[in-house]
């Protein structure tokens, strides 16, 4: 089993480019090979099939098209004779690529290690910044924990240089891990003063009141969804039993509210507490859980919070409310069993653990990107120690130890062109 590893520092290094070139290399070679492409969440392996099928050279498309995207688990349920219909099981691979490996825990890493041919190929993708998988060890941290090991060194490659964004919010996500904790104070402290950065707004709030500027917007961005999902809801006929695929009907308007649902992202370090997702839904909503959700409206964003295989949803994948009353369903994109993308209505009665999403947790953003972000940041104000006049210019301002700088800069890296950053003090 040969296994590289490539690392790489933020969005924008040229991660896909990389891969989808080593794919078609690999294609040239020889037309005939299995490969696997994985990820941990679904709308992590999402995105990477989304991305490889808009990048990739029409003289290939025919190889590709043979290739397997599925989530990690559905690999593994696959691989141990769980009923999914998938081209290939892990053994029979002859490469195997898996994304996003800052999320992989030891025993999901080892579960499918232990499913893959000896002579398997496997290529590790991930930034090693980003946070660690929840209540487990990352074996991603731990690669690079050894890596002046020679045998681990050789296998490494490095992607350094930013192609997309090279303005404020590279420069902040680089300096999140920079041990001078001046340079990113001072840059923080420029950016709340003069606020003259194309890209970036810091804001500092003495109120635990969600901030008036960002409930606005969270208003208007619930409109918007309300406008564009209404407009198909209108289309009666969408809720009849025969359609199966809303992209084969009314492709426009179902783009149209993904389009919007993706255009702002609003996170929160905890599910609970002061600026927690459940504190933006009681003061959005006007609800505490258990949520009624036929009382909302539609185009309200929801997420489903555990993975069901008999619907292809998995942990984490967002959706929209649509219809009203009795044609209350829910609104999801998804693959189907021939791995083709897809958009369902499911109905409420099928589908538990459903919750609104104005707001996720930075870990459940994990894989996501947007062309906004809006991060409301309590850590500082929790700690005491970290006092406006105690502070010290060698002490990160946001940031205590190397668990908030990674929660820090995973938020941060979501965005794609605007980022607002909202800080108690």
């Amino acid at each position: 089993m040969i296994i590289k590893l490539i690392k790489f520092k933020g969005p924008g290094t040229g991660k896909t480019t990389l891969i989808i070139k080593l794919i078609l290399e690999l294609l040239r070679i020889d037309h005939f090979l299995n490969i696997g492409l994985s990820a941990p969440t679904g709308k992590a392996t999402a995105r990477l099939k989304e991305a490889l099928k808009d990048k990739t050279n029409n003289s290939f498309s025919k190889f590709l098209d043979q290739i397997e995207f599925q989530t990690l688990h559905r690999w593994i349920l696959n691989s141990q004779n769980k009923s999914l219909k998938l081209k290939f099981k892990l053994k029979e691979l002859d490469i195997f690529i898996i994304d996003e490996m800052s999320m992989v825990n030891i025993d999901l890493i080892e579960s499918v290690l232990n499913l893959l041919a000896k002579d398997c190929k496997i290529i590790l993708v991930g930034d090693k910044n980003q946070l660690s998988p929840v209540n487990n060890c990352s074996i991603w941290n731990y690669l690079f924990e050894y890596g002046d090991n020679s045998s681990i060194k050789s296998c490494i490659v490095n992607l350094e240089k930013t192609y997309r964004n090279i303005g404020d919010i590279a420069l902040i996500s680089s300096l999140i891990f920079n041990n001078d904790f001046s340079l990113l104070n001072q840059k923080i402290k420029v950016l709340e003063k003069d606020n003259n950065s194309k890209e970036i707004t810091i804001s500092k709030s003495r109120e635990k009141d969600i901030p008036k500027n960002l409930f606005f917007n969270i208003i208007s961005h619930l409109k918007q969804l309300n406008r564009s999902t209404s407009n198909l809801s209108k289309k009666k006929y969408i809720f009849d039993d025969g359609i199966d695929n809303l992209l084969l009907n009314e492709k426009v308007l179902v783009d149209k509210i993904f389009l919007d649902l993706q255009s702002h992202l609003i996170l929160c370090e905890k599910n609970s507490g002061i600026w927690s997702v459940e504190y933006l839904n009681e003061i959005v909503f006007g609800q505490k859980k258990p949520y009624d959700l036929k009382t909302l409206n539609e185009g309200v964003p929801i997420m489903c919070t555990k993975n069901n295989n008999e619907l292809g949803l998995s942990n984490g994948d967002i959706g929209v409310l649509i219809g009203l009353k009795n044609e209350r369903k829910y609104l999801f994109r998804k693959f189907n069993d021939n791995n083709e993308e897809i958009v369902a209505l499911i109905d409420p009665s099928n589908l538990e653990n459903v919750v609104p999403a104005i707001a996720i947790t930075i870990h459940k953003s994990q894989g996501s990107e947007s062309e906004k972000v809006s991060i409301l940041w309590s850590q500082k104000y929790r700690r005491n120690q970290y006092a406006l006049n105690k502070k010290k210019d060698n002490e990160n301002i946001f940031c205590k130890d190397n668990f908030e700088r990674r929660l820090f800069y995973t938020a941060v890296t979501r965005a794609k062109k605007f980022l607002d950053i909202y800080y108690l003090n």
